[in-house]
């Protein structure tokens, strides 16, 4: 049953992701200027200047866009590793598999986006999106060279 639940988290963020490429330019842009405008007014409250944080808001919608590229691809290539944990997918081909399937995912995503107006396909974009693959792999593979360790600090704080 866990493995079902985690090939359906798989095929949900897969989704997820669609539905943000399927969006198009001005919705979009949208968003990530009413993110901006939030981290905005985070940066000028954190640095008390105004004209600071109006300096950073050309640039800062581009940055999002940008590292929410990264980040779905972080959480997918998080599933795809999981999903083939459960599967019983042996080390390496675990690996390779979890590496392969989010860029090939990024790949057809960005041909979507060919056929969404106002949008088009940027191989840069599957780079970008490809750092998140990376990311998310390193994290996987800390957090599973050492879950012996984790789980004994689990079960300490359990006991206490």
């Amino acid at each position: 049953m866990r493995k079902i639940v985690a090939w359906i988290l798989v095929v949900l963020w897969c989704l997820v992701i669609f539905y943000f490429s399927a969006e198009d330019r001005s919705d979009s842009h949208q968003r990530s200027k009413e993110i901006s405008q939030i981290v905005n007014k985070v940066i000028e409250r954190v640095l008390d200047s105004e004209s600071v944080a109006l300096g950073l808001n050309k640039s800062m919608e581009h940055y999002i866009r940008k590292a929410s590229h990264v980040v779905e691809y972080f959480i997918l290539t998080i599933f795809v590793f999981n999903a083939f944990i459960l599967s019983k997918i042996r080390c390496h081909k675990r690996y390779m598999l979890s590496f392969l399937i989010p860029i090939v995912y990024a790949s057809f995503d960005e041909l979507h986006q060919s056929y969404v107006p106002g949008r088009g396909p940027m191989i840069k974009d599957v780079f970008i999106d490809g750092i998140g693959v990376l990311l998310g792999l390193f994290f996987c593979y800390v957090i599973f060279s050492n879950r012996k360790a984790i789980r004994g600090i689990v079960s300490r704080r359990r006991m206490t």
